[in-house]
């Protein structure tokens, strides 16, 4: 059998797991879905062809988030411009940040004048 203070200490002890499950769950709820800006940066055929066409979807999924998008050839500095994200082609060139390839570099001709074929 407890003592009187046991038994206050017991539900001192409750009552303190149930505020700290509370705010877990008030956490895990927040992270559950996205929120606030995401700044992006990429160069202009990556963004215009690849990232733009996406935002509005990437917008319906996640509505309290917005995207900033700033397109430029430019490498900039993330830390001090304030940048979540940058996508590049080539080789990362600070090694100081983590890189993901996500997918191959690969370069490609689309089309060839006659003219040209003609000339090699």
């Amino acid at each position: 059998m407890l003592t009187p203070e046991g038994r206050n200490l017991l539900e001192r002890t409750q009552r303190l797991l149930r505020e700290a499950e509370g705010i877990e769950q008030g956490v895990a709820a927040a992270r559950a879905e996205p929120a606030g800006t995401l700044k992006v940066t990429a160069p202009l055929p990556v963004g215009v062809n690849i990232l733009a066409p996406t935002l509005p979807a990437f917008c319906r999924q996640h509505p309290k988030g917005t995207v900033e998008l700033r397109l430029s050839e430019r490498y900039v500095d993330l830390i001090e411009e304030g940048v979540d994200v940058t996508i590049r082609v080539g080789e990362p060139g600070d090694t100081r940040l983590t890189a993901r390839r996500l997918v191959p570099h690969q370069v490609r001709l689309n089309s060839l004048s006659p003219k040209c074929c003609s000339s090699r």
